[in-house]
């Protein structure tokens, strides 16, 4: 059974949860100055988020923009719009909106704030016929990264069950669950350098490159520690955990 630990301190910014977009949030917080902690409920750091392929729906995104691939967040929400189940635009298109505007703003502060490299996958829209789709662009994923980033903590890293010394862009282009031999011909190399380094791909780079982002600011990770209810003032507001 999971116990609660008090926290060292009083902060400016709570994460309740230490997965990508908890870790995206802290991250923000302390380059904004703001005194940040984490707790994580779990013996391990990094939550789903670091068990991932790191597969990143982001529409017109810097990095594609920067090969030359032309898109728009008026394109996107236009996609998102054209391939959302039906009666779904009526609560949530404000947020589609908001999405399609601020989440490339965000992924481009990530990568100037991080270690990660993002790069464009092979693929397609996974709706590539309807209203406002795109053939390539709009998938990203991330380069691998050394656990050793991390320090102390690159042992308390969640693990992943995927392959994860192969990146998630060499998965979509090389194939290796349908054709291992070709794909340890094409990257034994890599993949000797990645085991040599503690240098993990797709969900576990993505987690390494937050994290250690996090610490860099002064972030404090707290793990083993549960969120039972959340403090509020007598106007409703949110004072706490």
């Amino acid at each position: 059974m999971v116990t609660p630990s008090p926290l060292a301190a009083n902060c400016d910014f709570l994460v309740v949860g230490s997965g990508s977009a908890g870790l995206s949030a802290a991250l923000r917080a302390a380059k904004g100055g703001l005194s940040v902690q984490v707790i994580e409920k779990s013996d391990k750091h990094g939550g789903t988020s670091a068990m991932s392929g790191a597969g990143i729906w982001m529409p017109a995104n810097h990095v594609a923009r920067g090969q030359g691939i032309a898109d728009s967040p008026e394109e996107a929400l236009a996609y998102i719009r054209a391939t959302a189940p039906e009666g779904w635009g009526q609560s949530e298109d404000k947020l589609w909106q908001a999405f399609a505007e601020k989440a490339p703003q965000a992924l481009e502060f990530i990568d100037q704030n991080t270690p990660l490299k993002f790069v464009v996958t092979i693929e397609p829209d996974p709706f590539s016929e309807a209203t406002g789709a795109k053939l390539r662009g709009r998938q990203l994923t991330v380069r691998p990264l050394s656990r050793w980033r991390l320090g102390r903590l690159s042992g308390r890293l969640r693990r992943s069950t995927l392959v994860n010394f192969i990146a998630y862009d060499e998965m979509v282009s090389i194939d290796p669950y349908h054709q291992p031999f070709r794909a340890v011909w094409k990257l034994w190399p890599r993949i000797l350098w990645r085991f040599a380094s503690n240098r993990r791909g797709q969900g576990n780079a993505l987690m390494t490159g937050r994290i250690s982002s996090c610490l860099d600011l002064g972030v404090t990770f707290h793990r083993r520690t549960q969120a039972l209810r959340l403090l509020q003032d007598d106007a409703g507001a949110v004072t706490g955990v």
